[in-house]
């Protein structure tokens, strides 16, 4: 158990405790009790006087949660590993949480409740964990997945831009046809990173803001596509 500070401050990357009760209307699962990470706050407004926080849920957190509460989110396309919170709910706490461990509670989550409704593609998602050594629980998910795909993938790729881009992000736009060259890497939370060529340009893009053309139904890009969808039932 977290150890609550009394002080009453919250800041971002601070942990907290759920000490209120705040009831999800759609499954009527209360969050008491749940513990997570504060990621961002957002300002009070004129009819919410208390700060507005988006969180992220702990390993510990996401296996308290039922079954009907993951599915109903997943299904109406609202993040289940995250939450946007009044501040009023939450009493900072001193965490002690593993981000490594609670991407691998996600990855146990996503394989018992969500993999097995894409077909071919929770085959291929297994592929991934069952050709590592996936019980070292220090090596990051997307860690193997950039393995994987090193391994496998036959680039170039042609890939579309799905991300729709700012202006002052660049000259790249949605549905933009680039040429994936190689990957260049991962991080948390943007996971794998692909090098991309656009007319004269190289650039660095998150994999996940590209998708194989339609055209290009090889098993290269079916892998893409699995990656893309391991990503959703992780959110």
């Amino acid at each position: 158990m977290e150890q609550e500070i009394q002080t009453g401050f919250i800041t971002v990357g601070g942990h907290f405790r759920v000490t209120s009760s705040c009831v999800d209307e759609h499954t009527g699962f209360d969050l008491k009790g749940l513990g997570g990470i504060v990621r961002q706050i957002y300002d009070p407004e004129e009819n919410q006087p208390d700060p507005i926080l988006l969180v992220e849920w702990t390993a510990d957190s996401l296996r308290k949660m039922p079954d009907r509460f993951i599915r109903n989110r997943f299904e109406r396309e609202v993040n289940w590993t995250t939450e946007y919170l009044s501040a009023k709910y939450i009493t900072p706490t001193l965490g002690n949480s593993s981000e490594i461990e609670t991407e691998w509670e996600k990855n146990t989550i996503g394989e018992k409740l969500l993999w097995d409704e894409f077909g071919a593609a929770a085959h291929r998602i297994r592929s991934v964990f069952n050709d590592s050594n996936a019980n070292e629980m220090h090596i990051s998910p997307y860690q193997l997945w950039e393995q994987y795909l090193q391994k496998n993938l036959r680039l170039p790729l042609k890939m579309s831009v799905i991300y729709d881009y700012e202006e002052n992000d660049g000259p790249i736009r949605v549905d933009n046809h680039v040429l994936m060259k190689a990957l260049a890497g991962w991080s948390h939370p943007l996971g794998i990173f692909a090098e991309i060529q656009h007319q004269d340009r190289t650039m660095i893009l998150p994999l996940q803001d590209l998708e194989p053309t339609a055209a290009n139904r090889e098993n290269s890009a079916f892998l893409v596509d699995a990656y893309q969808i391991w990503l959703l039932c992780r959110a």
